[in-house]
């Protein structure tokens, strides 16, 4: 019998019209649960953001319901080999176009979930369920454009005579996590900074017990969520309004995404407490043998003591006895003033534009997500200008208790 996709085009081989039937779109509950836990922990690029345990309660708690889609691809045996969640343009970017966008709040790493022997294959077959739903482009944010992800996308791409764009480009920092942590600090940091950073220690301890904490249970982690709540809401996101604890939906996503993540250990929280208080406090997303940095907070009162130098230093040595993570990417923005300086590897990443097939209208849709990134750009810049020169200010989201 003659498939619909066959007697859509008569030229399509009967090896595109296997790998079609194993993909498609679907909404984020048509998605296997364990399936994609699975694909979260064994992917070619891992990518903690797009774990179901992350994902799910951003969707969940930040987005309009059934905002959010997902294009899959099986395997022959049944196991999700690739996923790519996203919005509709319009959803994401007010643009009334025929295209898919990988843009969620809190995630700033879009590198696309693949598995398996072929992720080439896989790849191919997440496009050909796109052009097949009618979407004419997909736009990732934020993808590890060295990764092996986005080298299969240009790939498949360059075979089929097309080509991604790549806007946005930059730099951040990350960690290859070194066998000697020792050196390594010394080597970026110098011998003098670490010096100082040891007095300062001491310094912290003299004015009662100083310790390092790393939590992993639940009930762990939710407790010291809390603690880094109450820190950063006290700092200066709290003065701008833009800290998690001041927003319901904020809190309502990190706190399910942390309980979901602590139940299957893809997540800890370090902190520096003194007296008992926790004064620098920071959260890592595992995803495999990878991680993310995801978020820091601090007591402010506490800055003589450089404790975000300090964590971002125990978190290096940390991961290095305990040997579980090979890289970690920062996920801060470039030329960061502080983990520049500690962790010097950088992951390159951008926004990947992809088209789904030949033609005008892909170009189009390519053509009016880069005018609008670049309108956006510019007004971003103004907007910073009329604040630093004291012509207006930030507005603050409504504290919530």
């Amino acid at each position: 019998m003659t498939s619909l996709v066959q007697a859509k085009n008569p030229r399509i081989s009967p090896r595109r019209i296997a790998q079609r039937s194993r993909s498609g779109l679907v909404s984020l509950d048509q998605v296997s649960l364990p399936r994609w836990e699975h694909l979260a922990e064994s992917a070619a690029d891992p990518n903690g953001f797009s774990d179901p345990a992350f994902l799910l309660p951003v969707c969940r708690h930040m987005l309009s319901p059934g905002a959010c889609k997902v294009l899959q691809n099986h395997s022959p045996d049944g196991a999700l080999a690739g996923l790519i969640p996203f919005r509709t343009a319009y959803h994401a970017l007010k643009l009334p176009i025929p295209a898919a966008i990988g843009l969620f709040p809190y995630v700033t790493l879009g590198t696309p979930l693949l598995a398996g022997d072929d992720i080439e294959k896989t790849v191919a077959g997440l496009i050909d369920a796109a052009a097949d739903q009618g979407i004419a482009a997909i736009g990732l944010p934020m993808v590890a454009l060295d990764g092996p992800a986005a080298q299969a996308i240009e790939k498949v791409l360059s075979e089929r005579g097309l080509q991604a764009q790549a806007i946005n480009v930059h730099e951040r920092a990350a960690l290859e996590v070194p066998e000697d942590p020792e050196s390594y600090l010394r080597d970026g940091l110098g011998s003098k900074k670490l010096k100082e950073l040891r007095r300062q220690n001491n310094r912290l301890g003299d004015m009662g017990p100083a310790d390092w904490t790393v939590s992993r249970s639940e009930p762990e982690i939710l407790a010291a969520l809390g603690r880094f709540l109450t820190l950063e809401a006290n700092g200066w996101k709290g003065e701008k309004g833009s800290s998690l604890a001041q927003d319901q939906a904020d809190r309502a996503f990190v706190t399910d995404a942390a309980r979901n993540l602590a139940a299957r250990r893809a997540i800890e929280i370090v902190e520096l407490t003194s007296n008992g208080n926790a004064i620098a406090s920071g959260i890592v997303i595992r995803s495999g043998r990878s991680a993310l940095y995801f978020k820091t907070a601090y007591n402010e009162a506490f800055s003589r003591y450089s404790p975000g130098v300090q964590l971002t230093v125990f978190l290096t040595r940390h991961l290095s006895e305990q040997g579980e993570v090979d890289y970690v990417d920062s996920t801060a923005a470039p030329g960061h003033p502080m983990i520049d300086h500690v962790w010097r590897e950088r992951r390159r990443v951008g926004d990947m534009l992809i088209p789904t097939r030949k033609g005008a209208l892909p170009q189009l849709c390519i053509a009016a997500i880069k005018s609008r990134a670049a309108l956006r750009a510019r007004v971003k810049t103004a907007y910073l200008k009329f604040v630093d020169g004291g012509l207006i200010t930030p507005r603050k989201r409504k504290k919530t208790t």
